[in-house]
């Protein structure tokens, strides 16, 4: 990319040459160096999400036998996100360091459009999972704690709401037996191999810390769903974004072993006529703007542009989630010195009987 600029002679050029970039975006982040998409390897992929098929639609369940699970929710999500504008004659002006300038814009991009594919499908890989595991030191516990609903009455990461009779404290760090503990009894049938490497979602302090690498195949997460204390009560877990400075010191996590086979597979709207496939989607994200809006209103010379993604993806559940599993345990062994024990809001006393 860096090596075309050289045949940019004016600020049209420059227009121009932003307009070919955006159709092939995909090409671009794959030569950019930087972390990848950890997810998009492992999302298998659907055809177009059905048309009319609205956000507050239920998808009548894939349901197994004998398992109340009847309705499923399509979880849909249209993304846009626009650049700042760029002047076309500032940038053209500066040709010295175009190509430089532009490798840093586009570096940019990648790792915003990385961070949006990832994080929708990590939340619909923990929201639909159907088995939700808490670590404790003797055996993990299943169904000690659910996500909370949004306005919509669909599953949300934001808060974990724990069941009654659970004590936090007695949440324990991720160890070896918890996940070998679901690994042989906790599953459905052939959801893991009994032999060999199982991969594990989580951090790096995490898998470092369960000493866990003869089983399992650590799969790095780089912004893994963390969780502290809300102020909502004693059984709420509230999570802390990764732009939160105390994203680094959050108390919980969740971590996932991966199944082969799929708790979603992802599905897109293709734009007009076009039809998407799962080599090109990411083509039809992004595109150069450069014409008179409210972004740029006093663009009557279309000097200056910005990048916009439009991104419409929806998750369809399979199987019930039944090959999903996600684990909700401390990050550290031991609570620090310093942490808040005694801001911990305070259980309510039982009502009298």
């Amino acid at each position: 990319m860096l090596e075309e600029t050289e045949s940019i002679k004016s600020p049209q050029d420059l227009g121009n040459f932003l307009t070919r970039q955006a159709k092939k975006t995909q090409e671009i982040f794959a030569n950019l160096p930087g972390f990848e998409s950890f997810w998009r390897e492992l999302v298998h992929y659907g055809d177009e999400f059905p048309v009319g098929l609205g956000f507050a639609a239920r998808a009548a369940g894939g349901t197994p036998e004998n398992f109340d699970h009847l309705s499923l929710w399509y979880r849909l999500q249209t993304v846009t996100y626009n650049t700042k504008p760029l002047c076309l004659e500032s940038l053209f002006a500066d040709s010295v360091n175009l190509g430089e300038t532009l490798f840093w814009f586009f570096l940019n991009l990648k790792r915003v459009t990385n961070g949006v594919f990832d994080d929708f499908s990590r939340n619909a890989f923990v929201c639909e999972s159907a088995f939700r595991w808490t670590a404790v030191d003797k055996c993990p516990k299943k169904g000690a704690w659910s996500f909370k609903e949004d306005e919509n009455g669909s599953l949300a990461p934001e808060i974990i709401l724990l069941a009654d009779g659970v004590d936090p404290q007695n949440i324990s760090a991720l160890q070896e037996n918890t996940l070998d503990y679901i690994r042989k009894y906790g599953t459905w049938a052939e959801t893991f191999p009994a032999k060999g490497h199982i991969p594990l979602v989580t951090d790096e302090e995490t898998f470092g810390d369960t000493n866990i690498l003869g089983e399992y195949k650590f799969q790095r997460d780089e912004m893994p769903l963390r969780y502290n204390f809300s102020d909502e009560g004693f059984e709420h877990l509230k999570r802390v974004l990764p732009d939160d400075p105390t994203y680094p010191q959050a108390d919980f996590q969740l971590s996932m072993p991966l199944s082969a086979y799929p708790v979603f597979e992802l599905q897109y709207s293709a734009p007009s006529q076009e039809k998407r496939i799962k080599e090109n989607w990411l083509e039809h994200a992004w595109k150069w703007v450069c014409d008179v809006n409210e972004i740029t209103p006093c663009n009557v010379d279309r000097n200056r542009g910005f990048f916009r993604m439009l991104l419409n993806q929806a998750a369809k559940p399979k199987l019930g989630g039944f090959r999903g599993h996600v684990i909700l345990h401390r990050r550290f062994h031991k609570f620090p010195p310093v942490f808040r024990v005694q801001q911990w809001p305070s259980k309510p006393a039982s009502s009298p009987q």
